[in-house]
């Protein structure tokens, strides 16, 4: 039988838990919401429409968003947690207690698929850092789609000959959050494959054309220029270029003018090449490994932004609208809010999603002890999937371990006004504690673990010059 993924819902003292099934039914279904009364338990759906982009008219409006992969209420039941449970909750407050931390600032969430098994403040929002990013996650994956690449093209304005642009290069950005110097260096490679050496003219930018996770457009322009001719290389660009495969030619490239931000490709353009970025599913395992925050607030601002996070959170989770508060995609600021249960849902809610569309939890975040990335300097237990969050005074940690006796358990621990290195050893004491408790176990492939391999996703370079267009060599 296909596992079901359970999802609690602690309603006054009681705890409700509510089984989703995965799959689509063509519309978005707002969780079910539950009412007791009298003893009955009465349950609402209702269909959402489509949410649209708010980015900016410079840069295109992402894809429609697909079907959510939660469809309805399969099953609630009442479900008490065990007397000895409440000894994990004390153990965890007493620890921050007794090192001067105060509980009010502590949110504490455990469960396994059927009960909760500790709690404090499991509903009170608190500062989420980068935990939000699980909600870009979410987000992007929903409206996008995990295929979705991010396209970059380069196209002229004026003609070709005899190895010459005789005119301008433009780029026309596509909101590509990984553009990067490898990126630049294969264009320009492509340009000089097609017999084009030199441009006379300058390289004109639109706003949505980022590299290197620099926001200016004007600073990115310069960035590619750069990468264009390896007479000008930085250490750094120079240092990334090792990362291609041997011999991979050096571009040479010659552009004799400036960089110029435009607010448009001007309509007497022709097409030259095409960059298509890492598809959605790698790039967001990237961001979430390094906690990249330009990647994130990009991608945020692209199906949305901020309020599209939030809507899609409430949407999939069924959590109350004060549990959660974003003003970005990256977490940073403390105003970006979710509370421990939030928290933990969003996750059961990206483990749903990612099944409906053939993927699993480990292709989007960190496994510890397989994935490099910003977690390896943290003696973490391995064979767990986490995504860590910090900011001044703020230390998060959510995530899930596969357990012998309680199956997987799906955690999370927002602590914040206190130090933040003594909050991450509070943090790995209580997994090893959670893990000694109830048996460490490996994770079955069907659960965590990723489908396959980031070396397994490419970008796609092309060429769109027709043949007979292109200049003498």
């Amino acid at each position: 039988m296909k596992k079901k993924i359970f999802w609690p819902l602690d309603i006054h003292l009681d705890l409700h838990f509510v089984t989703l099934q995965p799959g689509g039914l063509g519309c978005n279904r707002r969780l079910g919401q539950a009412a007791i009364l009298g003893g009955l338990l009465l349950f609402v759906t209702a269909c959402n429409g489509t949410q649209t982009s708010s980015s900016g008219p410079s840069i295109p409006d992402p894809p429609a968003a697909s079907p959510s992969a939660v469809t309805t209420i399969a099953q609630f039941a009442l479900v008490q947690p065990q007397a000895d449970q409440a000894e994990l909750t004390r153990r965890y407050l007493s620890s921050l207690q007794d090192q001067g931390f105060n509980s009010q600032d502590q949110g504490f969430w455990v469960q396994n698929e059927s009960e909760l098994l500790a709690s404090h403040q499991g509903r009170v929002s608190l500062p989420a850092a980068s935990i939000t990013k699980i909600a870009t996650t979410l987000a992007a994956l929903e409206k996008l789609g995990p295929q979705h690449r991010f396209q970059t093209t380069l196209n002229y304005q004026g003609t070709l000959s005899s190895g010459k642009l005789l005119g301008n290069l433009v780029v026309s950005g596509g909101a590509d959050p990984f553009f990067v110097w490898e990126d630049g260096i294969q264009l320009a490679n492509l340009l000089e494959t097609l017999g084009i050496r030199e441009v006379t003219g300058n390289i004109l930018v639109t706003p949505g054309f980022q590299m290197n996770f620099e926001t200016d457009p004007l600073r990115s322009g310069q960035l590619l220029k750069q990468a264009m001719d390896q007479s000008q290389w930085s250490e750094e660009a120079s240092a990334q270029y090792q990362t291609l495969p041997p011999n991979t030619p050096r571009p040479s490239l010659e552009i004799a003018g400036q960089v110029q931000v435009i607010p448009s490709p001007p309509t007497d353009t022709k097409l030259l090449v095409r960059h298509s970025s890492l598809p959605l599913i790698e790039l967001l395992k990237r961001m979430n490994r390094y906690s990249n925050n330009p990647m994130a607030d990009q991608i945020a601002n692209y199906i949305g932004g901020p309020q599209m996070l939030e809507s899609t959170v409430l949407r999939l989770t069924g959590i109350d609208p004060e549990e959660v508060s974003f003003i970005n995609g990256s977490g940073l600021g403390e105003e970006n809010k979710i509370s421990a249960r939030g928290a933990s849902f969003m996750l059961i809610a990206l483990a749903n999603l990612l099944e409906s569309q053939q993927y699993r939890l480990g292709d989007v975040i960190t496994l510890i002890g397989l994935d490099e990335g910003i977690l390896d300097t943290r003696p973490l237990p391995e064979h767990i999937l986490v995504k860590s969050g910090t900011l001044d005074q703020v230390s998060a940690l959510v995530g899930v371990i596969p357990t012998q006796q309680q199956g997987l358990i799906w955690f999370s621990m927002l602590n914040s006004q206190g130090d933040v290195d003594r909050y991450r050893e509070h943090q790995e004491q209580m997994l090893r504690t959670i893990i000694e408790r109830w048996g460490p176990t490996q994770p079955q492939a069907n659960q965590l673990q990723p489908t396959r391999s980031g070396a397994d996703f490419t970008a796609i370079n092309e060429v769109l010059l027709p043949p007979n267009s292109q200049p003498g060599r």
